[in-house]
């Protein structure tokens, strides 16, 4: 099926799943990004990324990106997300001054219209006290957005991670870059040439055991 072009969700409903109801999906960590004609609307924007970015191999591990905005949380926006089998369950959302709230979708009188959507509820969100985070339901989830230069068309392009990791390092390069230029993030280029390049490399963290502490 990938072989096929088949995106991993219809792959994964395909498998079905084990005896505990989990995927049987595997991922497996590699050290260069994936980009497939079914994830573009422009299938032939694929071969233009390889093309102009790949490396000897084929493979593709780095290449220069640009932002429209110059907001770093509207560059990468990212959450703690908890769902159950029927939709999301709980979600992370920021308020003023940083706040972070989890919010929840509301149950809907029956028979009766709501406009702009399903209302959400609110409360507190810590992570340290709540029995989804800590029992692994709820997770942190987010994605980078950004242009491609040479790759035309309008669309931004996404780049999903889990990684807590990767989100904080993003912003950390992102903040410093910002206090260069007074807050600029959008549309630099010097002589030309993007100083952004998202790459993919091997790196070692320290984690802390949830069982030890340590």
């Amino acid at each position: 099926m990938l072989a096929e072009g088949a995106t991993w969700d219809e792959i994964d409903q395909e498998l079905g799943t084990d005896a505990q109801g989990k995927s049987k999906l595997i991922p497996a960590n590699v050290d260069y990004f994936t980009v497939r004609p079914r994830d573009c609307q422009n299938p032939k924007m694929v071969e233009e990324i390889y093309k102009l970015y790949a490396d000897k191999d084929g493979k593709l591990r780095s290449f220069p990106v640009w932002f429209p905005v110059n907001e770093w949380w509207n560059i990468i926006p990212h959450s703690l997300r908890c769902f159950s089998q029927s939709g999301i369950k709980f979600r992370s959302a920021f308020r003023e001054k940083g706040r972070r709230v989890c919010e929840f979708p509301l149950e809907i009188e029956p028979g009766r219209k709501v406009f702009n959507g399903r209302p959400w509820g609110e409360r507190p969100c810590e992570p340290d006290t709540c029995r989804e985070y800590q029992t692994g339901e709820c997770k942190l989830g987010g994605v980078l957005q950004f242009y491609i230069p040479g790759i035309k068309g309008i669309g931004l392009w996404v780049l999903p991670t889990t990684s807590w990791y990767s989100l904080v390092r993003i912003k950390s390069s992102l903040e410093a870059v910002s206090s260069i230029t007074g807050g600029r993030l959008s549309r630099i280029f010097i002589d030309g040439q993007t100083p952004f390049v998202l790459k993919k490399v091997l790196d070692k963290v320290s984690r802390i055991d949830p069982k030890t502490g340590k």
